[in-house]
C-alpha cells in the first residue's frame, strides 16, 4: 500500500491499527501500606518543557525553510514522565468528538521483534481536511475554510494527490523519524473495484447493509510523536505559507497554534475518586500534609 504524507518519511509498516493506513524516590522501603476511602483528590501533572529552540531560533530556521518548500513544520518538545498517550489523546479527543476522526498509532522499530515495546506513539485529531468517497461521489470537507464540496470522479483515490499538488515540505533534522504529520484513514475492502473497474465494477456489488464510505481519509497538520526511549513528545503543527500573505503572518499564527495545542496537554488535570494510597512515612523521614488521608 502506498503511503501518501506532507513529508518524505513513512509511516512504518509495524503501525498496528486495525484498517488504518497513512497516506512518519530513594530506594528505601516502607514499612506499611493501607488502601483508604477518601473525597476525590485532583493533582494536577505538569508535563516539564525540554530545551526547545528560541522563538528567534525557530523564526530564522522558519525563513530559510520557507526560501525551500511551503510546507512548514513548528514543534515543541516535552518531557513525557508524566504524560501517557492516551492520556494526550484523551486531551484532545473530548466526549463530544469521540465521532470526529482522530488516530493512536503505536510503532515497533524493524528487527526489534522480540520487542512488544514499541518506540513511538502517534496521535492526530480534528483534521484540517477529509476525504470521504463512496463509490465514485467524493465529498470533500475544508475545515479551515469551513466549506464543503461535493463531486463525481473516477478515481477517487486521486483526490489526495491533486490536493497536495504543489506542496514542497520541509523537513527539520530535529524531528523523530517517525510519522509526523499528513494523510491518515481507511481504505475499504471494496476500493479494490476502482483499480478492477471491468472486472469488478461497483454495480456488481452485494446490497450494502452498513452504509460506510469506500474510503475516508483526514489531513492532520497538528500531531504528537512520543518518543518512548528518549521519554520526551513532540508537539507538531505544520504551516501551509499559501493560505498566508507573508512568511511573518504564517509563522506568527502558526506559533500560536502550535502553543494552543501544546496548552492541552501540558497541565493535565487528574481525579483519583475512589482509592488512593497511604504510606506510612517512618522510613521516609518525611512529614505529610496536614489533612492527609483524612
Amino acid at each position: 500500500m502506498e503511503t501518501l504524507a506532507v513529508g518524505s518519511r513513512q509511516l512504518p509498516s509495524t503501525f498496528a491499527s486495525p484498517s488504518a493506513v497513512s497516506i512518519n524516590f530513594h530506594n528505601r522501603a516502607c514499612s506499611s501500606l493501607a488502601l483508604l476511602r477518601a473525597t476525590p483528590l485532583v493533582r494536577t501533572l505538569r508535563c516539564s518543557a525540554l530545551l526547545s529552540p528560541s522563538l528567534a531560533d525557530q523564526s530564522e530556521k522558519f525563513v530559510e525553510a520557507s526560501k525551500k518548500g511551503n510546507l512548514i513544520p513548528l514543534y515543541r518538545s516535552i518531557f513525557s514522565d508524566h504524560l501517557t498517550p492516551v492520556l494526550a489523546y484523551r486531551c484532545l479527543v473530548k466526549e463530544d468528538d469521540r465521532d470526529a476522526p482522530s488516530f493512536l498509532f503505536e510503532s515497533v522499530e524493524p528487527g526489534s521483534k522480540d520487542s512488544n515495546v514499541g518506540r513511538y506513539s502517534v496521535i492526530g485529531a480534528q483534521p484540517s481536511i477529509e476525504i470521504v468517497a463512496k463509490e465514485n461521489m467524493v465529498t470533500i470537507m475544508d475545515h479551515r475554510e469551513g466549506c464543503r464540496t461535493e463531486e463525481i470522479v473516477e478515481d477517487p483515490m486521486t483526490v489526495p494527490r491533486r490536493i497536495m499538488e504543489g506542496w514542497t515540505p520541509q523537513l527539520l533534522d530535529e524531528l523523530p523519524e517517525a510519522f509526523c504529520g499528513g494523510w491518515v484513514g481507511f481504505f475499504s475492502y471494496d476500493t479494490v473495484r476502482y483499480v478492477e473497474k471491468k472486472k469488478l465494477p461497483f454495480p456488481s456489488a452485494p446490497p450494502d447493509d452498513r452504509n460506510l464510505p469506500d474510503v475516508h481519509l483526514g489531513l492532520y497538520d497538528d500531531v504528537i510523536v512520543f518518543d518512548h526511549v528518549e521519554k520526551k513528545a513532540h508537539v507538531i503543527h505544520w504551516v501551509q505559507l499559501d493560505q498566508y500573505s507573508s512568511v511573518e503572518e504564517a509563522f506568527n499564527d502558526g506559533i500560536n497554534r502550535l502553543e494552543t495545542l501544546v496548552s492541552r496537554v501540558h497541565d493535565i488535570v487528574t481525579t483519583f475518586d475512589h482509592e488512593y494510597m497511604l504510606m506510612s512515612t517512618v522510613n521516609f523521614n518525611l512529614r505529610l500534609p496536614q489533612g492527609w488521608g483524612n
